[in-house]
Order: C-alpha cells, then sequence, then structure tokens
C-alpha cells in the first residue's frame, strides 16, 4: 500500500524557528558569547575544537538563540516549532546543520532556558475505496515546539534587550528563494492533501524559474530599500502550483506572499491601514470581485456596470461566498461546504441561507454563460495566475517609477500622494491581460 508523509504544525499560535536573525548590537552580541561559554559549547566533549569548527558552532548557535528571542519577542509561553528530521535542514542555506542545532537546543533545555515538547507522527484511520482497493494510508503530524522559560526571558532582559525595539539589536537576513513550486494536490477518496513543494533542485534546473527569481530579486531589492512602519516586510516569494515533472508552463497559481511571519499581509485591513511608507500614510487599493472580473474577461463577457455580486435580490455575502467556492473549484456549487455554510450562518444571523442549488439558479439568471464554466477548465489556478501577473506587472512598472507598492493578493498598498498613479497602472495591466476595464478602487 502507498503511503504519503506530511508534517505539519497543528498548534495555530505556534511560530515556524527558521534561523534568519544574528546578534547586531553590543548588548545582543554580549548576551550570546557569554552564554555560548556559559553553556560550554566552546569545547569539544573529547577533543579541542579547531578554529573553523568553533566558529561554525558560535554561528549556529547565535542564529538559534537570536532567532529564539526575536520570534517570540519575548512573549512568555510563545512557543516556536521545527521538524527534526535531518532532511528538514540545510546548513548551506540556514548556517545551523542538524547536529548544531541538536547540541544548541540540548544545552538550552539541560540548563533550563528552554523547554521541548517532542513531535509526534501518527496515521489516520485507514479505510478501503468502494471497489475494495486500498487508499493510501495518510500519516499526519506534529512537529516538536520549543518554548522559552521565564528564566531565559530573564537573561535575556537583563543584558538590555527589551520588548521595545528588540528586533533593533538583530541582523536579519534577506531571503534567498523568492520563487516556489508545489505539485498537485491529491485526495485519498476522502481527504484532499496539499501538494508537497517542489525541491529546488528540480525547479532550479527550469529557465523559466531563473527569469521568475530574477523578477522577485528586482522588486524585493527594491521594496527593501523602502521604510514600511506599522507592518514588517521580510521579503516576497512567488508560489506557483500544479508543477508537472515535463512541460510546466508556470500558468497555475503564482501569488505573492509575504515570507514573514508577521508580515504585513497577515494583519487585519484595518491595521494595515495604519500604516507609513517611507514615512507617508498609506492607501490600499482594491480591484472589486476580482476572479469574477477576470472570468468575464476570459469567457468574453463584457463587464456589467451594476454591482457584479447583485443578483436575484440575494445578500451579498451568500453571493460572493457561492461564486468564489465555485470559481476555485470550476465547476458550479450545488450544495454549500459545511464550514461555509456556518461561516454565512455567523455573518448574516437570522437569515435564512439558500441552498447552494437555488443560489446557482439565480445566478445563471444574470450570468447564464456559468453554464460553461466545467467545460471550459477555468478554475483557481488559473484565475490566480492572471491575478497574480497583473499585480507583479503593476509593481515592476511602479518600481520604475520609484513608488513602492506592497502586494495583498488582489490589492496593492502603496503612499496616499501615489494612489492615482498606481490605478492607472493597475487598470492598464488588467485590461491588457484580461480583455475587460475592472472596478478599481
Amino acid at each position: 500500500m502507498n503511503t504519503t508523509n506530511t508534517i505539519s504544525n497543528t498548534d495555530n499560535t505556534a511560530r515556524y524557528w527558521s534561523f534568519e536573525y544574528s546578534s547586531k548590537s553590543p548588548e545582543a552580541l554580549r548576551l550570546t558569547t557569554t552564554l555560548f561559554s556559559s553553556l560550554k559549547l566552546n569545547v569539544g566533549e573529547k577533543n579541542k575544537l579547531s578554529e573553523r569548527q568553533l566558529t561554525t558552532r558560535f554561528k549556529a548557535f547565535d542564529r538559534c538563540l537570536s532567532s529564539l528571542v526575536a520570534q517570540t519577542r519575548l512573549n512568555e509561553g510563545q512557543q516556536l516549532y521545527r521538524a527534526l528530521t535531518k532532511g528538514s535542514f540545510d546548513a548551506y542555506v540556514e548556517v545551523v546543520s542538524h547536529n548544531n542545532f541538536r547540541l544548541v537546543t540540548d544545552a538550552l533545555i539541560a540548563k533550563g532556558y528552554l523547554l521541548h515538547t517532542p513531535g509526534k507522527l501518527y496515521p489516520e484511520e485507514d479505510f478501503d475505496y468502494p471497489d475494495g482497493s486500498k487508499a493510501p494510508l495518510i500519516w499526519t503530524g506534529k512537529a516538536s515546539h520549543y518554548t522559552p522559560t521565564l528564566k531565559l526571558l530573564k537573561l535575556v532582559r537583563k543584558y538590555g534587550l527589551k520588548k521595545k525595539g528588540l528586533l533593533a539589536h538583530f541582523d536579519k537576513d534577506k531571503p534567498k528563494w523568492l520563487v516556489d513550486a508545489r505539485w498537485a494536490s491529491m485526495s485519498n477518496g476522502r481527504t484532499k492533501i496539499r501538494g508537497g513543494r517542489v525541491a529546488r533542485s528540480i525547479i532550479s534546473k527550469d529557465p523559466s524559474y531563473k527569469s521568475h527569481m530574477e523578477e522577485m530579486k528586482v522588486i524585493n531589492d527594491y521594496l527593501f530599500k523602502q521604510r514600511l512602519e506599522g507592518g514588517e516586510f521580510a521579503g516576497l516569494k512567488r508560489s506557483f502550483n500544479n508543477y508537472t515533472s515535463e512541460g510546466y508552463n508556470w500558468d497555475a497559481g503564482g501569488r505573492m506572499y509575504d515570507i514573514g511571519q508577521g508580515g504585513y499581509q497577515k494583519l487585519a485591513k484595518e491595521e494595515r491601514a495604519k500604516m507609513t511608507i517611507n514615512g507617508e500614510p498609506v492607501v490600499e487599493i482594491d480591484i472589486e470581485a476580482c476572479f469574477l472580473s477576470i472570468l468575464l474577461g476570459l469567457m468574453n463577457q463584457p463587464l456589467p456596470n451594476e454591482n457584479l455580486y447583485s443578483v436575484g435580490g440575494l445578500q451579498r455575502p451568500i453571493v460572493k461566498s457561492w461564486m468564489t467556492i465555485s470559481l476555485t473549484n470550476g465547476k458550479m456549487l450545488v450544495k454549500w461546504p459545511s464550514k461555509a455554510l456556518r461561516s454565512l450562518e455567523k455573518d448574516l444571523p437570522g437569515v435564512k441561507i439558500p441552498t447552494a442549488s437555488k443560489v446557482k439558479e439565480a445566478v445563471l439568471g444574470r450570468y447564464p454563460w456559468l453554464e460553461r464554466l466545467s467545460d471550459e477548465g477555468i478554475g483557481w489556478p488559473k484565475l490566480q495566475h492572471v491575478e497574480s501577473t497583473i499585480m507583479k506587472q503593476t509593481i515592476k512598472e511602479l518600481a520604475h517609477m520609484d513608488i513602492p507598492a506592497y502586494p495583498v493578493h488582489d490589492s496593492l498598498i502603496v503612499p496616499q500622494s501615489k494612489r492615482n498613479e498606481a490605478k492607472q497602472l493597475l487598470d492598464y495591466w488588467f485590461l491588457a491581460k484580461t480583455g475587460v476595464r475592472a472596478r478599481i478602487d
């Protein structure tokens, strides 16, 4: 029987323990140097460490400790997670090898500075397909979790590292890998399994990958020169989907995602509105009903003058939810997923939610051409690719005009004084890629 392995962090409050921070300030360097010695990491277990071994070990310790402090923000109880398989460590990229990570964490745990909750890997319930054949066994699990103790937090504060201005004590790496791709999702008959990330050794040989990387490097290099306040910018990566080993066209997905754990894209829209770019207040420009507007263009349909989600007297959230699910799946929805139905009932208390079939009937009354949706084979990968290409081209041209623009999928955050320029370019590229003029505000 085939098996599929997936390791995931099942605690949404925990953050991934990456090793992107290193000591910068005199206070942080003193903390790192002193603790490195007090933990006796500067000596070998049997033989004296060579100069090279000592340097490598100190760099690994600095990355582990600095990232632990920076990523937990000195919040008591904040956890970081990390898979402990050797394959999840790349010392060339992250500076920290598997052996040095275990050495460092074991020393911190032994001295009461760190708590470790081991991860667990377990199989889901096995079952058979209706024809009696065996479905793939799905392995799920939880990565190891680490929590800095109050003892460590007190020591860090003793060296002058406080919550306020904490990140100023550390340098942070710029991201090296700005493009990734995932294999297509699969199903075992009961559960949809997200496609795994394609190994860089595979995609890096593709000439198209190199051109996408160069484009993202230009965008990132420009945005790193700007001063975004009220939100964190750690870089953008473009993420493609449905990768195939031969003849991949890089035309599925491709959205630009904020790389940082606490990046600006993860803020609520109200919080993003409080940000500033180079000291200037921001404005967020949205494409109304982006996927539906793109689909209208791809299906050679004119854009209606009225609200796109105005259908047969139905409330907008109902139509929007039905449309979003239908366009994502590439076929019209006939039965509400339980999660979507619960969400609508929560958002519209006291409102009787019509069946998905009733909504479909009403939507077809306005958009009869949607009957062809399944035949056209247009799903979220195609729609997202068009959307992401529009955003990428707009951001590149704005950068050439020295106008910083930060994407949030189907919207752009720009300085208020550059609103008109950004709208004009976004309008131009939407029309160029779809053949219709979207409503942008």
